[in-house]
């Protein structure tokens, strides 16, 4: 047990051993996930009007050209019929842009399908690829 510095003259004291802390650091398997999750922001028809679709493109844009965004990194929105609309994020932009992601409740998701009303908002031409079909 560690000597304890508080210890009385003629009699030691021990400091209890405590356990080892976690760690804050990832795990590889935290960094591997985190590498293949996509993330979502939902958007109320309140908020697409207000042009928050406009100000998170800006935005990422933004990022991406201030960051000299890998391939890969881009942003998709497809309008919803309650005239809401869903942004999504490949994982290459999410790493990038995470706090936008936060900030505007973004949720990881699963990749998504394009149906053909998938539009892509940033990124570069040929970003349609990411996407199921």
């Amino acid at each position: 047990m560690p000597f304890h510095p508080l210890a009385r003259k003629g009699r030691p004291a021990y400091a209890p051993r405590m356990p080892p802390r976690a760690s804050t650091r990832p795990g590889r398997r935290d960094v591997d996930r985190a590498l293949r999750t996509w993330f979502r922001i939902s958007l109320s028809p309140d908020l697409v009007a207000a042009g928050h679709v406009d100000r998170i493109q800006h935005e990422m844009a933004e990022r991406l050209v201030d960051e000299s965004a890998p391939r890969g990194a881009a942003m998709f929105g497809v309008a919803r019929p309650d005239d809401g609309e869903d942004l999504y994020f490949t994982p290459q932009a999410a790493a990038i842009v995470e706090r936008l992601i936060r900030r505007n409740g973004g949720v990881a998701c699963s990749p998504p399908v394009n149906e053909g009303s998938m539009v892509l908002l940033v990124g570069e031409r040929g970003d349609e690829r990411l996407l199921s079909s």
